[in-house]
């Protein structure tokens, strides 16, 4: 029986052993690249090292800047250390108060502590402040008189003086300052503070009261392991404080000069100028058209015709206005006025204000050059010649000042 011829299967997509073999693509001879001068080649070679010096040059400016102050030690800053602070004082009963103190303005005396110095004053119209220094406990305390803006009743009154404003423009000396408290106690305003100065930290504290309508402060600065030394020292200069009451109504930016030999003291405007004194001896003293004399004679005056005799014996040429009795703290006297005439016919008006002390007559006698034939008692001359005779009304005699020899050590020139 014959077999069937096997049919020839039909190709399948896909199928690899079904597709036909593909034709080879043509081959491509490579083209050999066109040869460079050696001219052309040194140029390129030149050109690279450039760039390389280039870089290297700018890299080499550019580690210093980014090395700056940390691989280079001598760049770093040196940091300050803190100073050592010095000891408090142990035993508080040590400091003494055996001076007194009186201001150049004469509002007001304060005793300074043992170890602190004056070293400073201060008078403006609304303030008289002194300024005491302990270099030893770095230690500083500031005391002021204040004629406020604002009428003063209660302690709260207080802070209307002590403003943000006011306390900043203060502690101008030192690099910062904050307020730590402050209330009142007993009356007073107490403010705390915590201050700094370059690398140094100190305390304060600072306490105000009123007297008679005006502010009175004192203030300790200490460093912050001084603390009971700073409220011992305080206290105790708050206790020792006394306003010259007899002056309070007298402007306040006025100096004063004070005998401590003779106990008188008198007030004359800051314009004027102290151009002779020495303890014991007569003082003159100066301004454009005025000249004042104060001295001491051995001598009392018992009554108004002797206080005329008295100024008609002091130069050739004076011719009594009038006179009249006067008291002063306790004091009995005369308050004589005339005018003298000089050697070129000029008028002078006088005023001469004699006071009794023990034993001696205390003098104050004021000219107003070339003013004309005017007695100085007059109501018309307290208000023309106003400076002149309230500077004659402050002329008395305050032996309760207490200033001693030890004293006169820390007087102004003012005060000599």
């Amino acid at each position: 029986m014959t077999q069937p011829k096997a049919e020839k299967p039909t190709p399948v997509k896909g199928d690899k052993a079904a597709q036909p073999k593909a034709e080879k693509a043509p081959q491509r001879k490579a083209v050999a690249a066109p040869k460079r001068s050696r001219a052309e080649n040194n140029r390129r070679i030149s050109v690279v090292i450039g760039v390389v010096m280039i870089v290297a040059m700018v890299g080499s400016s550019l580690i210093p800047l980014f090395n700056l102050n940390t691989t280079n030690p001598a760049a770093l800053p040196t940091a300050t250390a803190a100073p050592t602070l010095p000891p408090p004082i142990a035993d508080l009963e040590t400091i003494t108060f055996n001076r007194n103190y009186l201001h150049p303005s004469g509002l007001f005396t304060v005793g300074i502590p043992s170890g602190w110095e004056n070293s400073g004053d201060n008078t403006t119209i609304t303030e008289a402040q002194t300024t005491m220094r302990n270099s030893t406990q770095i230690s500083v305390i500031e005391v002021r008189l204040i004629d406020p803006e604002v009428e003063l009743n209660t302690p709260e009154d207080l802070r209307q003086i002590f403003t943000e404003e006011w306390l900043d423009s203060s502690w101008r000396e030192y690099t910062s300052w904050t307020q730590t408290s402050g209330e009142v106690v007993n009356d007073r305003l107490v403010l705390d503070f915590n201050l700094r100065r370059t690398n140094q930290d100190y305390i304060s504290r600072q306490i105000a009261y009123i007297n008679a309508g005006r502010a009175i402060s004192v203030r300790v600065i200490a460093p912050p392991n001084a603390s009971e030394m700073l409220r011992y020292v305080l206290d105790e200069t708050l206790e020792t404080v006394q306003p010259v009451e007899k002056f309070l109504n007298t402007p306040l930016d006025w100096l004063a000069y004070f005998d401590a030999e003779t106990d008188h003291i008198i007030r004359y405007p800051s314009t004027w100028t102290l151009a002779d004194s020495a303890p014991g001896l007569p003082a003159s003293i100066q301004a454009d058209t005025v000249a004042l004399r104060v001295e001491t004679v051995a001598t009392t005056i018992a009554d108004e015709a002797a206080a005329t005799t008295y100024v008609e014996s002091l130069r050739s040429g004076t011719t009594i206005k009038s006179a009249q009795a006067i008291e002063r703290d306790g004091y009995s006297g005369f308050q004589v006025a005339y005018t003298l005439t000089d050697a070129d016919g000029n008028i002078n008006a006088g005023l001469a204000v004699l006071l009794n002390g023990d034993n001696q007559l205390h003098v104050a006698n004021g000219r107003i050059l070339n003013s004309g034939d005017v007695d100085l008692n007059s109501e018309d001359a307290a208000i023309t010649y106003a400076d002149v005779i309230n500077s004659l009304g402050t002329f008395t005699l305050m032996p309760d000042l207490n200033l001693g020899a030890e004293a006169e050590a820390e007087a102004t020139p003012e005060q000599q």
